[in-house]
């Protein structure tokens, strides 16, 4: 069995759409499949924007509304056909009826709750999948709705619910199995439908997974239900060695296993979220990312441990930060310092910190959101007032509009950082701070943000100068 999940941008037109259930089809000659699938792009951006208006008491959020009701009817008038468009057509309007309803309500009363958005965001979910449902059944494959509600189960944390694995692994395994929902002996013709992002509470209460959270819901499946493999279908043709917004034609990375992947995305690669990778890594499945606009292409695989010795060469980057410095006079105040300065940052919830070194000297560094960086910075000042005044901290220096780029280089790659700082000194590019990582040659560095994609450019041409596409990465 594989779980196949299918992002926004996967289905964000009817082409797309169309392609997705071609690829569904596909893959019935293999396996049974369970689909996981997000809203349509965009969608779920509107229905924010939706409940902002009407929380304001803004009549304008039933223009979105009509807007979104009308790209679900006219994906339903090319993709479903009779005698199942009928039903669909009855399954959007009451998913659409009851927003206008809920979104009525928060009109009238100006206000939404965490509580209550989270009963109308997984409705773009609900709209998608009744319409992957009609064009499965329109193109001769038997399929039936799984509602996720129904078998994972939460917290009341809306907005980022906390899954409770005990009770939901139990009842995914008792609604597709015991109770007789998946049948095991279709020859492989049966396709279950699952919306993502979407559980509830011990009250019944929708809830939302947070960010990539049908990734997640994925995933959540796949583990309990000890599947072959779980395919994230997406825009990308893999995990690739830059983000191909700023890289012309990147390399993909066709192995990698959970911790690389871990640690590259927390660096801001664009590749899926870490907590839905970690049902997975527990029960060693695999997980494919693949590009639905290319379904031929090898993607990247997933595991505990790679097979291969496959070359990993990447370049992330993360912006809109800003770098505050405290530099000091070596002292044994160091950790004393240090310690109350993760105090301050807990307080404000900041969860990026760096403590690196600048070209010329020591200090101690963070990163923070450019948003929080003024209101921070005054607290710190506050909070060392003493030491400044005795130089033991000789400056509390602010830099905004800064990123971080980050270069992973493989350990069998013995290619020097130096050189890395060579071709940035050349382009006259400063750096601002700098730390290892893992790896010797795995760095991060902190440059003004208006030269985050000349640096990568650099970084990712000086780290492939001898590879071609007609030879592609040394991989497995």
């Amino acid at each position: 069995m594989k779980v196949l999940k299918f992002g926004g941008t996967s289905i964000g037109t009817v082409e797309r759409f169309s392609n997705a259930v071609n690829i569904i089809k596909n893959k019935l000659h293999e396996d049974e499949i369970v689909v996981v699938l997000s809203a349509i792009g965009g969608v779920t951006d509107r229905l924010i924007k939706s409940i902002e208006l009407a929380s304001r008491g803004e009549r304008q959020y039933v223009n979105i509304l009509e807007n979104i009701k009308s790209i679900h009817f006219n994906f339903l008038t090319q993709l479903v056909h009779e005698p199942f468009r009928k039903e669909t057509a009855f399954e959007l309007d009451h998913v659409i009826s009851t927003l206008y309803s809920k979104l009525r309500g928060i009109f009238l009363v100006k206000e939404a709750s965490k509580k209550t958005k989270d009963s109308i965001l997984p409705s773009g979910e609900y709209l998608s999948n009744s319409l992957l449902i009609g064009a499965l059944k329109s193109a001769g494959i038997n399929s039936r709705f799984f509602d996720s509600k129904n078998f994972i189960r939460t917290d009341s944390t809306f907005g980022e619910a906390n899954v409770n694995f005990e009770v939901t692994n139990k009842l995914i395994n008792e609604y597709f199995y015991q109770q007789g929902r998946f049948p095991q002996s279709l020859d492989g013709k049966f396709v279950a439908v699952v919306n993502g992002f979407t559980g509830s509470d011990d009250e019944g209460n929708l809830t939302t997974l947070g960010r990539s959270g049908s990734d997640y819901t994925a995933a959540i499946i796949g583990a309990a239900l000890k599947v072959d493999s779980v395919e994230i279908w997406t825009d990308v043709n893999g995990v690739l060695s830059a983000d191909p917004k700023i890289v012309n034609d990147p390399f993909p990375i066709r192995e990698l296993d959970y911790n690389e992947v871990a640690e590259i995305a927390s660096f801001g690669a664009k590749v899926i979220f870490p907590k839905s990778m970690e049902p997975l890594q527990k029960e060693n499945i695999p997980l494919v990312i693949l590009n639905s606009f290319n379904p031929e292409g090898e993607g990247t695989i997933i595991r505990n441990r790679r097979t291969g010795e496959s070359d990993i060469r990447v370049v992330t980057s993360m912006k809109n930060l800003s770098l505050v410095m405290l530099e000091k006079q070596n002292s044994k105040e160091s950790l004393e310092i240090l310690s109350r300065l993760l105090g301050i940052l807990s307080r404000h919830e900041l969860t990026y910190l760096l403590n690196g070194r600048t070209i010329l000297q020591q200090s101690i560094s963070f990163i923070t959101s450019s948003f929080t960086s003024e209101e921070l910075i005054k607290e710190v000042q506050t909070e060392f007032s003493k030491e400044l005044k005795s130089s033991v901290i000789t400056k509390i220096g602010l830099i905004n509009n800064v990123a971080v780029v980050s270069i992973f280089n493989g350990k069998k790659n013995q290619y020097s950082t130096n050189r890395i700082f060579e071709v940035l000194a050349a382009n006259k590019i400063k750096i601002h701070l700098f730390f290892h990582r893992s790896c010797i040659e795995d760095i991060s560095i902190v440059i003004d943000e208006k030269n985050e994609e000349k640096v990568i450019n650099l970084i990712h041409e000086e780290l492939y100068r001898n590879e071609t596409k007609s030879f592609g990465v040394n991989v497995a």
